[in-house]
């Protein structure tokens, strides 16, 4: 939880709050119906799943991307590599601003390091 919601939650039966997992297969497969992707496969909807993480505002995306620059071609998007849209990159720029500054030094070290680190 973020700390604010997470002050806002502690010993408080006013405020509650509730983790969301991603969207599951068929909710993600109903974004896609309603974008007119009616057609996309199983294999390939599980790939849109894995790298979305089924959040339902990245599959939205996705989805009227392929549909508007690709002409509800999917194959054509895979074979272009697209996975990071501006909009996405907009969102998770706005997620990182509210990160406190420890865990921006954190996140920045993670990037640079070239080798796989332990927490220990």
């Amino acid at each position: 939880k973020p700390p604010e919601i997470h002050t806002l939650t502690e010993g408080s039966m006013l405020v509650h709050s509730f983790f969301l997992r991603g969207l599951g297969k068929e909710a993600s497969q109903q974004l896609f119906t309603q974008t007119g992707l009616s057609q996309i496969l199983d294999k390939k909807h599980q790939y849109f799943l894995a790298i979305y993480g089924g959040n339902p505002l990245f599959i939205k995306l996705v989805a009227n991307t392929i549909k508007e620059l690709f002409a509800n071609d999917i194959d054509e998007f895979l074979n272009q590599y697209i996975f990071i849209y501006s909009n996405i990159s907009y969102i998770l720029e706005q997620q990182f601003k509210r990160f406190s500054g420890l865990k921006k030094g954190i996140i920045y070290w993670l990037a640079l390091q070239q080798t796989a680190s332990s927490l220990q």
